[in-house]
């Protein structure tokens, strides 16, 4: 029976369990954003292990379990960033290129472990008659990155506009923000988190540890930001059983952020 959180029905083990690991990849987020990369590494670290083990231990609860064995694409992600230094590159697109590639592998390596189905995790168009609310929830990316630019103002990815830069640009943001991200977060971890709990739940659950991710930007406005529209990311493909309008505005959300805002406000 699906978790339904406040509702009495779940089984109060499995919640501590899965509430203990959000705790534990929020712990190792802090670590790394107060400048303890060794605490947030071996954290995050510790957080893996212990998911690979109790996932073997759980796998009598087979919804649990496939949870968990998901759940370690998120200590994945950091320790792949923690272990790539900046400076053998020339930039932080190129960066995100290198590091993009072992999070896809990982992502499509849980994906086949656990037979999910292209539907299971968003890669479909959905029905044709949503297709127009996909494009305006893609265009929505554009408006939603001026904002974030307003809170941030982060430095930008790109030295020009020059045709070579802007196309190794946006497909670098594409697959490492856009696709990567949600692939994993409103695509793997948003399909398994609705078997073990009530969609709500997961819906929560899955933005709570996307936004925790955002922490090292040192913003209590953008962890705010991100976290409604994580929400509103997680709400849009678990009802839509789609990932091309999120992937599409979060793709443009970034492009906006990094390439052109810096540009001109």
């Amino acid at each position: 029976m699906p978790l339904m959180w406040g509702k009495g029905e779940a089984e109060k083990t499995d919640m501590h369990i899965i509430i203990a690991f959000l705790g534990l990849i929020v712990l190792a987020e802090v670590a790394l954003a107060l400048e303890s990369p060794a605490a947030g590494t071996y954290i995050h670290m510790l957080t893996l292990f212990c998911l690979i083990i109790v996932a073997s231990i759980l796998s009598w609860k087979p919804e649990l379990s496939r949870l968990l064995v998901a759940l370690t694409l998120v200590p994945l992600i950091r320790m792949f960033s923690i272990a790539t230094p900046y400076w053998p590159f020339s930039d932080t697109l190129v960066w995100l290129a290198v590091i993009t590639v072992p999070m896809l592998v990982a992502a499509f390596a849980t994906i086949h472990v656990q037979k999910l189905k292209r539907s299971d995790y968003g890669f479909v168009l959905g029905p044709l008659k949503l297709l127009p609310v996909q494009v305006g929830i893609m265009l929505l990316g554009i408006p939603l990155g001026f904002l974030e630019y307003a809170i941030l103002a982060p430095e930008p990815w790109v030295a020009d506009f020059a045709l070579g830069t802007v196309i190794l640009g946006v497909l670098v943001i594409m697959f490492g923000t856009g696709v990567s991200e949600e692939l994993v977060f409103r695509g793997i971890l948003l399909h398994n988190s609705s078997v073990v709990m009530s969609g709500r739940a997961a819906i929560l659950y899955i933005t709570v540890i996307f936004t925790a991710m955002h922490i090292g930007f040192f913003s209590i406005p953008d962890l705010v930001f991100v976290f409604f529209v994580g929400l509103f990311f997680a709400y849009v493909a678990y009802r839509t059983g789609t990932l091309l309008g999120v992937i599409g505005c979060h793709t443009l959300l970034n492009i906006m952020l990094f390439m052109v805002a810096p540009f001109i406000l």
